[in-house]
């Protein structure tokens, strides 16, 4: 037999239909979110795991000059260092048919004989290369995005001599989850390309004979990391070590990470939000409700029902509302979720993307919400239910009103008879007007929050780049050159105007901080790659000191007059200090900027340029493109063009 206030719930649920199916769609799209996005990042976060486990991902890297093999003996002996891998890495331009602007790629050493025993590929499609041979194992992506196939054959430009190597098969690995190259700011399949050789066959190419260039290490637990890092780099040293850095500070896994913590963000953020209003909602109904049903509710406490029998009846309303959202919200969030992590599958390359949505996720989404709810409801209907059944019965009493604080500032104000009373009405119920205008405000977060970033990229896009970017096209030399290098592309038919620029690689230390960053040369007559500050301003260089990014300046702790210690991370790993002369609000990156030639002093060198800008000829582009490829020692040419396009692009996608 149903008892009456089992009936008064099904009345209730009747009448407040549509309360009830927007209360439980606000709930629906909280669980949702949360069931979508958690199980996506733990998804994502499995299969990096795993993945990483399978092909033994190194825990630290280091590049270098050029250093004997014996040195390796010295790395393994290197307390917490499990075992090391001595590798040769060369960057190599990559001419492919129908592109203007050639591909550049990764060229890294594979063991002579079996597999390496640290950051191991995973092959897709045909065999290990032949020891012995020009095979090669090509990043599976680039392969696609350029219909490459196993047998077919690539050229390669290393060290200005063109080679044709065979494709052995398609592969992929944990070391390449976003092959990005060096001079790049985003990845990009189809410009970008890892290719793995037998290490005799490379070293054979690039002069590296019974040396190697590169290093990855496996570590032990509880290694202290500072203390290998500088036993390293102090071992390194004098074979133009780079400096040892961590997983972390791997660009592959730094970019993954940094995917991932974005998806864990949304994953708190947006749900807590729907949960909280629901919250909101729910105790907004309920306090209608209660007091429609006051006396009602003093009835049913003349007829004997308790105070914990009323808070059960008002609690199953709220368990209704909730347990509707939340299986409503478990079945979209499984579908949302799924269809999340496939398209993440066409971004992280891992060998298998599973999606999995655990129980516990669901428990405590359903946990949560009904937590949300059960708050929202008791404050809305605990003060009612505890009155005695005398005083329920009576209308409610009239709320006493009296002056405040904001009817003398609208008096003040000389505001007219209908404002004063919406201004009355918020100050006299505070708490609701809160959580009104902090609802409000988290949807209109959720909103700026989602297409900030989307404004930024357009905003580099439109104003920074074109400003900072003047020139028509880009060269990227493999080693510093000199001056005569600018002077063969200036003597290029179509080329109108030539400005070399420096980018090193550095460490900056003042006291004991301490941060690596890049410092780039800057010409007195420059006018193709400005300094630009912002608001986007051109900012002169002094001919004396260094410039720092003002965010380098903050973490270095060091003011304008100061000196600034620096080690310069390639070549003979040359120290000195510099002046700091000015700051500048730069944009991306941690950067400092110099004179050209306070750069040649400090490095005691005739100067040396990394990169040149160009302007030339439109009508000459397709021939002077087509030289520029051809010069021994180019490793990257490109249009600014290409990079907005690109960077367009992935904004789009």
């Amino acid at each position: 037999m149903v008892k009456a206030i089992d009936r008064k719930l099904i009345r209730d649920c009747r009448r407040l239909i549509g309360q009830i199916a927007s209360i439980a769609l606000v709930v629906a799209s909280g669980v949702a979110s949360y069931c979508a996005v958690q199980s996506t990042y733990r998804s994502l976060q499995q299969s990096r795991r795993e993945y990483y486990s399978r092909f033994a991902f190194a825990d630290a890297f280091l590049s270098l000059k050029r250093a004997p093999e014996q040195l390796k003996e010295s790395f393994d002996r290197l307390a917490g260092v499990s075992f090391s891998d001595t590798r040769v890495v060369e960057l190599a331009s990559l001419p492919m048919p129908g592109m203007d602007e050639p591909a550049s790629a990764s060229l890294v050493s594979l063991p002579e004989h079996g597999q390496a025993t640290i950051n191991r590929v995973h092959i897709k499609d045909g065999h290990y290369p032949a020891v012995g041979s020009d095979e090669v194992l090509l990043f599976e992506t680039f392969a696609k995005a350029h219909h490459l196939k196993t047998g077919d054959h690539l050229s390669v430009v290393l060290r200005g001599m063109k080679r044709e190597l065979r494709i052995a098969g398609l592969a992929m690995s944990p070391e390449f989850l976003f092959p990005m190259s060096p001079t790049e700011m985003m990845p990009d399949e189809k410009r970008f390309a890892v290719l793995w050789m037998r290490r005799d066959a490379l070293a054979a190419m690039s002069d590296m004979r019974g040396a190697f260039n590169d290093v990855v290490f496996r570590l032990g637990q509880g290694v202290d990391r500072d203390a290998l890092k500088g036993k390293v780099d102090r071992l390194t040293e004098r074979y133009g070590g780079f400096g040892l850095y961590y997983r972390d500070k791997q660009i592959s896994n730094k970019y993954l990470e940094q995917e991932l913590e974005q998806l864990r963000g949304m994953a708190t953020v947006v749900p807590t939000i729907f949960l909280l209003v629901a919250a909101f909602l729910l105790n907004m109904v309920l306090s209608r409700l209660v007091a429609t049903q006051r006396a009602q509710i003093a009835t049913l406490r003349a007829l004997g029902y308790g105070v914990w029998q009323l808070l059960r009846h008002y609690l199953l309303f709220v368990l209704l509302v909730v347990t509707l959202g939340s299986l409503a919200g478990v079945l979209v969030g499984a579908w949302l979720g799924y269809e999340l992590t496939n398209l993440y599958s066409h971004y992280f390359h891992f060998p298998a993307l599973r999606f999995s949505l655990g129980t516990d996720l669901v428990l405590l989404s359903v946990w949560v919400s009904l937590l949300a709810g059960t708050v929202g409801a008791l404050s809305a209907v605990w003060k009612v239910i505890q009155l005695p059944p005398a005083e329920a019965m009576r209308p409610a009493a009239p709320t006493r009103y009296r002056r405040r604080f904001w009817d003398y500032i609208s008096v003040l104000l000389m505001l007219n008879q209908s404002s004063r009373m919406v201004i009355r009405e918020l100050s006299r119920r505070p708490w609701r007007t809160l959580f009104s205008t902090a609802a409000i405000a988290s949807a209109i977060a959720i909103s700026v929050a989602g297409r900030f970033s989307y404004d930024a990229i357009y905003f580099l896009m439109d104003q920074y780049f074109p400003s900072y970017l003047r020139e028509d096209v880009t060269v990227t030399f493999s080693e510093p050159a000199s001056k005569d290098a600018l002077d063969y592309i200036r003597a290029i038919p179509g080329v109108q105007q030539v400005e070399g620029s420096r980018a090193l690689a550095a460490r900056f230390r003042s006291k004991h901080y301490l941060r690596e960053a890049v410092v780039y040369s800057v010409g007195k007559r420059d006018t193709l790659r400005p300094v630009l500050a912002w608001p986007i301003e051109e900012k002169h260089i002094p001919a004396h000191g260094i410039v720092l990014g003002r965010k380098l300046a903050e973490i270095l702790h060091v003011q304008l007059g100061q000196s600034v210690a620096l080690e310069v991370l390639e070549g003979d790993r040359q120290k000195f200090e510099v002046q700091v002369s000015a700051y500048v609000n730069d944009l991306i990156g941690l950067q400092a900027y110099i004179d050209q030639q306070v750069l040649a002093r400090l490095l005691d060198e005739r100067p040396r340029y990394s990169g040149a800008s160009l302007l030339i000829n439109q009508s000459q582009y397709k021939e002077v493109m087509s030289d520029l490829k051809a010069i021994p020692g180019v490793y990257k040419v490109f249009t600014p063009d290409s990079i907005f396009k690109r960077f367009r692009n992935k904004a789009e996608a």
